[in-house]
């Protein structure tokens, strides 16, 4: 008998197994699979395992062996280290933020990236930094999506902006001065 899952994706071997009498079924399961003979290969699990198990009805036992084959499966990006922790991030108005991602992908697939404040795209590499304008008091948004070929991830902030007291101007307008 073969199986085929891919990695991440859990095998149940009581799903394989019933008794035409309706008999209570006793299991005894090898590893890599638990007690209840279920097992989710992980990411680094790809390739063929043989196990056995048995099945007994208190009046037969049934002994197999299994092939099963553990296909790869794309691994999502993962992130090493990222400009804030935090999922609120405090500013003022005219302040600079400096973003920043160190990311990585476990198949070595090239990844993309793309950085968002308030919907639109300010970065499309791994750092980027945006001038918070005055006007901009209140929340905003910043948004990260990291792809490889066929995973992504996604990460997001709100930006707490705070007010920020402007100096005052003075007009520029046309002084005359006469003599006298």
């Amino acid at each position: 008998n073969k199986i085929e899952a891919k990695e991440g994706e859990e095998i149940n071997l009581k799903g394989f197994v019933e008794d035409p009498d309706g008999d209570v079924l006793i299991f005894n399961f090898q590893a890599p699979f638990d007690s209840s003979g279920r097992w989710t290969p992980g990411y680094q699990d790809a390739g063929e395992i043989i196990t056995s198990f048995s099945v007994d009805d208190g009046e037969f036992e049934e002994n197999k062996k299994i092939e099963i084959t553990i296909n790869n499966a794309n691994q999502p990006p993962q992130i090493d280290k990222i400009f804030s922790e935090s999922e609120i991030v405090n500013l003022n108005e005219w302040d600079t933020l400096k973003f920043f991602v160190d990311a990585y992908d476990s198949d070595n697939e090239k990844l993309t990236y793309e950085w968002k404040y308030n919907n639109q795209v300010v970065s499309t590499t791994e750092k980027g930094e945006q001038i918070i304008g005055f006007e901009e008091s209140g929340e905003q948004e910043l948004r990260l999506l990291i792809r490889d070929s066929g995973s992504f991830i996604e990460k997001e902030w709100k930006l707490v902006v705070s007010n920020t007291n402007r100096p005052p101007q003075i007009s520029h307008q046309s002084l005359q001065a006469k003599e006298g």
